[in-house]
Protein backbone atom coordinates (compact mmCIF):
# COMPACT_ATOMS: atom_id res chain seq x y z
CA UNK A 1 0.00 0.00 0.00
CA UNK A 2 1.37 3.38 -1.11
CA UNK A 3 1.27 6.07 1.40
CA UNK A 4 -1.22 7.79 -1.49
CA UNK A 5 -3.27 5.46 -0.98
CA UNK A 6 -3.34 5.22 3.10
CA UNK A 7 -3.80 8.50 3.18
CA UNK A 8 -6.80 8.42 0.60
CA UNK A 9 -8.83 5.80 2.94
CA UNK A 10 -7.69 7.83 5.94
CA UNK A 11 -9.63 10.73 4.12
CA UNK A 12 -12.33 8.61 3.33
CA UNK A 13 -12.88 6.76 6.70
CA UNK A 14 -13.03 10.27 8.17
CA UNK A 15 -15.68 11.43 6.08
CA UNK A 16 -17.60 8.47 6.68
CA UNK A 17 -17.45 8.87 10.03
CA UNK A 18 -18.44 12.84 9.68
CA UNK A 19 -21.44 11.75 7.68
CA UNK A 20 -22.55 8.73 9.77
CA UNK A 21 -22.30 10.24 13.00
CA UNK A 22 -21.54 14.15 13.24
CA UNK A 23 -23.39 15.55 11.01
CA UNK A 24 -26.84 14.34 11.87
CA UNK A 25 -26.19 15.24 15.65
CA UNK A 26 -25.12 18.32 14.65
CA UNK A 27 -28.57 19.29 12.80
CA UNK A 28 -30.57 17.90 16.02
CA UNK A 29 -28.41 20.51 17.87
CA UNK A 30 -28.60 22.81 15.53
CA UNK A 31 -32.73 22.65 15.72
CA UNK A 32 -32.98 21.58 18.91
CA UNK A 33 -36.78 22.42 20.56
CA UNK A 34 -37.81 23.39 17.00
CA UNK A 35 -39.16 21.87 14.33
CA UNK A 36 -36.37 20.52 11.53
CA UNK A 37 -36.43 21.59 7.89
CA UNK A 38 -37.69 18.95 5.93
CA UNK A 39 -34.36 19.24 3.47
CA UNK A 40 -31.47 19.21 6.29
CA UNK A 41 -33.99 16.01 8.06
CA UNK A 42 -33.60 14.33 4.38
CA UNK A 43 -30.19 14.85 4.01
CA UNK A 44 -29.47 13.53 7.56
CA UNK A 45 -31.11 10.29 6.90
CA UNK A 46 -29.37 9.75 3.81
CA UNK A 47 -26.35 10.62 5.07
CA UNK A 48 -25.80 8.26 7.84
CA UNK A 49 -26.40 5.08 5.82
CA UNK A 50 -24.11 6.43 3.06
CA UNK A 51 -21.50 7.53 5.94
CA UNK A 52 -21.05 3.65 6.90
CA UNK A 53 -21.02 2.65 3.78
CA UNK A 54 -17.93 4.42 2.76
CA UNK A 55 -16.41 3.30 6.19
CA UNK A 56 -17.35 -0.20 5.32
CA UNK A 57 -15.91 0.09 1.44
CA UNK A 58 -12.99 1.61 2.38
CA UNK A 59 -12.30 -0.77 4.99
CA UNK A 60 -12.95 -3.64 2.94
CA UNK A 61 -10.36 -1.92 0.18
CA UNK A 62 -8.09 -1.29 2.31
CA UNK A 63 -8.15 -5.17 3.98
CA UNK A 64 -8.29 -6.32 -0.30
CA UNK A 65 -5.22 -4.17 -0.37
CA UNK A 66 -3.65 -5.33 2.66
CA UNK A 67 -4.55 -9.61 1.08
CA UNK A 68 -3.45 -8.62 -2.61
CA UNK A 69 -0.36 -6.38 -1.86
Amino acid sequence: MTIATFFSLLINIAVGIYFARYYPRQVERQFRGRRVPPFFAVLAAILRPIGYLLIIASAGYAVYIGITG
